[in-house]
């Protein structure tokens, strides 16, 4: 299984659950980085560059940290069905819900959180980007992936500005050998910032 939807990114082939999954990579981070993380009594305890402590009551959100890039710790928190995301400012302390996984732009300057949840529909369906500002981070654009019936796919950065991603929606009418490959449509799509503002279109328009 993967935790995030980036496919073999934060993989456990042998996990039974994300549960158990984001445990073990939060383990490896407290063997790596004791100095930094720590879970004492039901609370994640992360170290900041400052050397503050930052406390996550953990007592009703099943929070862990399974990721650590540059300047921000990636957190995953589980519910009974379902997960949503957030990202800890390692320099501010700030702690912003993102609700999709966040993959960071080549320059450090944006980050794109997406999820996809179209099978079982517990989570919603998320693509947003947000500006990574002075110790907080701002969102410049959200769709609206589930009023749109669809789901972000294979999502990557091509540059600092142009993000490559593929509308996934249901087949509604697989044939009867129902090949796994038939259980969805992938539509190319680039999100692009232009003239200060993002943009999102097929990737076959001639204005890329």
């Amino acid at each position: 299984m993967d935790l995030s939807v980036i496919d073999g990114a934060l993989a456990c082939p042998d996990a039974d659950g994300q549960r158990e999954c984001a445990t073990a990579f939060e383990r490896q981070l407290i063997s790596a980085k004791a100095d930094f993380l720590m879970r004492k009594i039901g609370r994640l305890i992360i170290r900041l560059k400052s050397g503050r402590y930052r406390t996550l009551p953990n007592e009703k959100s099943d929070l862990h940290v399974v990721e650590v890039t540059g300047e921000f710790a990636i957190i995953i928190e589980l519910f009974w069905e379902g997960s949503t995301w957030h990202i800890l400012n390692l320099n501010s302390g700030v702690f912003t819900k993102t609700k999709g996984y966040p993959l960071f732009s080549p320059n450090g300057q944006f980050v794109v959180c997406f999820h996809q949840d179209l099978e079982a529909g517990y989570s919603a369906n998320i693509f947003d980007v947000y500006q990574i500002g002075d110790g907080a981070l701002i969102k410049l654009f959200s769709a609206n992936p589930d009023k749109e019936g669809w789901g972000p796919g294979s999502v990557s950065w091509l540059n600092s500005d142009r993000i490559l991603f593929n509308k996934v929606r249901w087949n509604p009418a697989p044939s009867k050998r129902f090949e796994p490959s038939e259980y969805y449509f992938k539509e190319p799509f680039i999100l692009k910032l232009n003239h200060g503002k993002w943009e999102m279109m097929p990737r076959t328009s001639p204005s890329l």
